[in-house]
């Protein structure tokens, strides 16, 4: 399976600079994962699991999986489908620009069980963990200290994780 942002730097060198050309990279992309966007089950079903791999990884996809009688699992369905499999997969911006933007709603909204899981796909992403720490440093003064200071731990969460 490629990875997107090798791809994409890739694609970027190579004059897809416009947005027009992004958006031909992103049906690229898709074409690349075999996901037919034009199918509604295949282009949400199938591409929301293959968003959720790409940009989680497989270990957070293996600790999530729900069965059908889980009381969670039609929720779970939706977001996959719809979020991953549709949101995430609109052309004009790439993944990485993607995660950059959930990570800062979620800090703003003080959500740090998901924003764990979306730091680890923001670095998976290619951010960095310093760039991930400015981000919360510049919202401190949007979303608030106790916001900032509760993103950060999160980080840093993480990161022990990965270690």
């Amino acid at each position: 399976m490629p990875t997107r942002n090798n791809d994409l730097a890739k694609a970027v060198i190579n004059n897809f600079t416009t947005l027009n050309n992004l958006n031909k990279f992103d049906y690229l992309y898709n074409q690349e994962l075999n996901i037919d966007m034009n199918n509604e089950i295949d282009g949400n079903s199938v591409a929301g699991e293959k968003t959720r791999k790409l940009v989680l990884g497989e270990k957070h996809i293996q600790m999530t999986a729900l069965e059908p009688s889980d009381p969670g699992y039609e929720l779970m369905r939706i977001a996959k489908d719809v979020c991953w499999g549709e949101i995430w997969n609109r052309t004009g911006i790439d993944y990485k620009t993607r995660s950059l933007i959930t990570i800062s709603i979620l800090i703003g909204l003080n959500r740090s069980r998901e924003l764990e899981i979306h730091i680890q796909g923001a670095l998976n992403n290619g951010w960095t963990s310093e760039e991930i720490k400015e981000v919360i440093i510049h919202l401190s003064m949007y979303a608030g200290f106790p916001a900032a200071i509760e993103a950060m731990h999160s980080l840093i969460n993480v990161l022990e994780k990965n270690n």
